[in-house]
């Protein structure tokens, strides 16, 4: 059995100043505030409330990661609205097509395709990116309010499962009040994109 454990996402509150300060979000930022990069999924003990504990704090840590990736890629755009036109449009596939249309109609176009980016960009914050970080803020809220029940599964495992248990539930657990510091701060860091990103 491949005992996989959680990455507990060192220095995550080091991250706080790119939420408070006027500094940007650069690529990797949060990625290189782990210890590999990102999450590794908790062994499986047969008991649901067990493993849907432990399954929840690495769906969430994915979620964080995933959102952190949007923000900086709507950040790249506002720091320099014209580079990350033109490297957009060069991809062969590209969520943005539509608002790009092509390099000609950026090149004739600039301030109507940058609207048109700004106004979806703003419409991704608020519609995908925030009400996911609220769902999961909420989610890991409960969750982590499960942990007795987790330690009690963890009593009931025997031999050296009962200490592997207790030892991913305290992983899990530290790892839940990291996430929710972090997803704090990645709803600031989309909240100040939107301000930047005024019609």
């Amino acid at each position: 059995m491949k005992k996989k454990i959680f990455i507990t996402l060192l220095g995550l509150l080091i991250i706080t100043g790119c939420a408070t300060n006027n500094a940007s979000f650069k690529k990797g930022s949060l990625l290189a505030q782990t210890t590999s990069g990102g999450c590794v999924e908790f062994e499986r003990y047969g008991n649901s409330d067990l493993d849907n504990f432990l399954q929840s704090s690495y769906d969430d840590c994915n979620l964080l990661i995933s959102s952190h990736e949007k923000i900086i890629e709507i950040n790249d755009f506002v720091e320099d609205p014209a580079g990350w036109m033109a490297t957009e449009v060069s991809k062969a596939t590209s969520p943005y097509k539509q608002q790009l249309k092509s390099a000609a109609y950026i090149a004739s176009n600039r301030d109507e395709a940058m609207r048109a980016l700004k106004i979806a960009f703003v419409k991704e914050i608020n519609v995908e990116i925030l009400k996911e970080l609220e769902s999961a803020a909420e989610r890991s809220s409960n969750t982590l309010s499960d942990s007795v029940n987790a330690r009690k599964v963890a009593l009931g495992l025997s031999g050296l499962k009962k200490l592997s248990g207790f030892k991913d539930i305290a992983l899990a657990v530290n790892s839940y009040k990291k996430l929710s510091d972090l997803n704090l701060q990645l709803q600031a860091m989309a909240s100040r994109l939107v301000g930047d990103l005024k019609i």
